[in-house]
């Protein structure tokens, strides 16, 4: 976030990662890092990219989000994709809470 302030040309920017030229920095460039640090430790990255964005889902549902919303978060076009993606047995009482979304009733 420091690095953020310091570079972004103006308060509303809106992305979170920028370049030092304050222009938003591609989906690579953090990724990178990150590949970088889990081999460094020797964690595979693919699984913990994946596992964060589970657990993204997760949370985002059990503090009571509605399933579509959490769908175009994680930039899923069918909220069936959502679905799938968190599905597990502790997940199904998430799911329903999910489910209670005003425009599930569309």
């Amino acid at each position: 976030m420091r690095a953020r302030k310091a570079y972004a040309k103006t308060q509303e920017c809106p992305y979170l990662f920028v370049s030092t030229g304050g222009r938003r920095v591609s989906v690579d460039v953090p990724l990178d890092v990150l590949k970088k640090a889990g081999k460094a430790v020797n964690i595979d990255v693919q699984i913990l990219v994946h596992s964060l964005r589970r657990y993204y889902a997760q949370a985002m549902l059990s503090n009571n989000v509605d399933l579509y919303t959490v769908s175009r978060l994680l930039g899923h076009s069918n909220v069936t994709t959502t679905q799938i993606y968190i599905q597990s047995t502790e997940d199904k009482v998430i799911m329903q809470r999910g489910m209670k979304s005003p425009l599930s009733k569309m």
